[in-house]
């Protein structure tokens, strides 16, 4: 029996077993090349810090966002207890290679359990990379910086696996896990292939059979869950429905509203949705596992159909468009879309080698050629711009200021890594707005970013005074300069903040506070640090009875 599943091309068994080791060390390379550069990714110093605030509570204690409600535990638990033992960057390395082995490894068994041909997998990671990077509608990513969601995704490959194979048993245990990580990664794929399932005509597993297996699925998912449900529990309607309101379309409208998204977003997107259509024309009747596959698609499609819906009947009622917005309904089909047309493509093509074989040998070489050339242009962007995505998405280079940008990263990390050394664990820092990284490479506490959002409703509404507060509109341009240093010792005694991180090319003046780095500097540095003067007893007096000093 083992020869002859060999001889079938099981990747299990026998040299078709080495050969798909091989296909995922090759994949896992495509995914090195894609994603590697230097930590922290974009969501790396949001979620990583979170993690070690987790198992080490004093560390950036008094960190607004840090002492937010966990909605990740399951990934904290599973891999966050790293950074307990490895600095950040360290722990960002082992994850990635973690979850981009098991990315890869899931991908080669889906992608040769619909086309079982040797290295046809390596393809098809390329195309799906190239595919989800350019043509998705909502900003979703699969391969990147170490997150819950990372995992999350390797086990809704399995599950679509198992989907197309027919084992349907198999595919509610694999997405449950799925949820314990991600809860919505897993929860949308389940009502993707739940719409899979009811298209799957009479041949599908009875739904009483299944049911053992449903009740698993639901028993693993809860590990996800109950954190999500905690994240409004005890909280007053009013507040929930604020936090909506600032969550989607305050915070993140790019990834939840669709009025939101860029006009580009929406062409590539549709772009990807018109070639999905013509493989689907194409391979009619379309192979059974391709058609598993296609169909859990579809139901992604139905998903974010119905997400368009909502925004669009109740745009005039934004507290309840919110309130369903908020779950994220294009986040399963940015991801679906990409995977089965990277997938699709290769399909046709073994079709076409029997009635077209030039057609067919050229679409081979066309699609090896744009995946190849896709990779290769990300990963000379990396090395074009060696700042980490973080850094990149907080302050994108524009043309002609290539080497400020990377003298102001530069100077951040010097200035980040003085205050690691030279102030004490305990302070608070009133930093920069738009930076995501401090916490990253000094290890304090900072009031508020604007990356930094909170997961629970009542964290959401505080996060979004303190930022209306501290850096209002009107004063974005000049940042904390608009306020006067009476005003900013106020704030600080306020909000209990030791030190303010002053980013110069955005504030124009010297505040009146004791300059601590750099001490002196002939030329005028990127970063300042003010250390801001203890408050008297007296002065808080006159402070809490809104009096200014003079």
């Amino acid at each position: 029996m083992s020869a002859a599943r060999e001889e079938r091309g099981d990747p299990n068994v026998g040299g078709a077993g080495r050969a798909a080791a091989w296909e995922t060390l090759m994949i896992l390379g495509l995914f090195f090349l894609y994603a590697g550069c230097p930590p922290p990714d974009v969501n790396e110093a949001h979620y990583l810090a979170k993690a070690k605030h987790y198992w080490d509570p004093q560390w950036c204690a008094s960190d607004g966002f840090l002492e937010s409600t966990d909605a990740h535990t399951v990934f904290y638990w599973t891999f966050g207890w790293l950074t307990r033992w490895l600095a950040l960057p360290a722990v960002a390395w082992v994850g990635r290679m973690v979850t981009w082995s098991l990315l890869a490894w899931a991908w080669q068994r889906l992608s040769y359990a619909i086309v079982p041909r040797r290295n046809v997998s390596v393809l098809t990671a390329g195309l799906f990379l190239l595919f989800l990077d350019r043509c998705h509608l909502a900003g979703e990513w699969v391969v990147g910086g170490v997150e819950a969601k990372g995992f999350a995704y390797v086990l809704v490959f399995c599950g679509l696996r198992s989907l197309v194979r027919g084992e349907w048993r198999a595919v509610w245990i694999w997405l449950g896990m799925s949820s314990a990580f991600h809860v919505l990664v897993g929860g949308w794929s389940v009502v993707a292939a739940a719409v899979a399932w009811l298209m799957s005509g009479p041949s599908r597993t009875p739904l009483r059979l299944m049911i053992p297996s449903l009740i698993g699925g639901f028993a693993l998912a809860l590990a996800g869950l109950l954190p999500a449900v905690d994240l409004t529990l005890g909280v007053d309607a009013e507040t929930t429905q604020q936090a909506n309101v600032i969550y989607v379309y305050g915070r993140l409208g790019h990834h939840l509203a669709p009025g939101q998204f860029a006009l580009d977003r929406i062409l590539w997107f549709g772009l990807l949705v018109m070639i999905w259509a013509v493989l689907w024309w194409r391979l009619r009747p379309a192979p059974p596992p391709w058609a598993g596959l296609n169909r859990f698609a579809v139901g992604t499609l139905v998903i974010a159909t119905a997400g368009v819906l909502v925004d669009v009947l109740l745009r005039s009622r934004p507290g309840i468009a919110a309130e369903l917005l908020r779950f994220y309904w294009f986040r399963a089909s940015d991801m679906a879309l990409p995977t089965v047309t990277a997938i699709g493509i290769p399909t046709l093509l073994v079709l076409w080698q029997g009635s077209h074989p030039r057609r067919a040998r050229g679409g081979w070489w066309a699609c090896a050629a744009a995946s190849a050339a896709f990779v290769l242009a990300v990963y000379a962007g990396h090395l074009d711009d060696f700042r980490p995505r973080a850094e990149v998405q907080a302050r994108p280079v524009s043309r002609g200021n290539k080497a400020a940008a990377e003298a102001r990263y530069r100077a951040w990390r010097d200035a980040c890594a003085w205050i690691a050394v030279h102030t004490d664990p305990d302070d608070r820092f009133l930093t920069p707005r738009d930076q995501q990284t401090f916490k990253w490479h000094a290890g304090r506490a900072e009031v508020v970013s604007w990356k930094d959002i909170p997961q629970d409703a009542a964290g959401i509404v505080r996060w979004w005074r303190l930022l209306e507060e501290l850096h209002p509109p009107l004063a974005s341009g000049s940042g904390i300069a608009a306020w006067s240093d009476s005003q900013l010792a106020e704030i600080a005694q306020r909000h209990h903040v030791d030190y303010i991180l002053v980013d110069q090319t955005r504030v124009f003046r010297n505040l009146r506070f004791q300059r601590v780095y750099p001490v002196t500097s002939r030329a005028r540095p990127y970063f300042v640090l003010y250390r801001v003067p203890e408050v008297t007893k007296e002065e808080e007096g006159d402070a809490r009875r809104g009096r200014r000093r003079p």
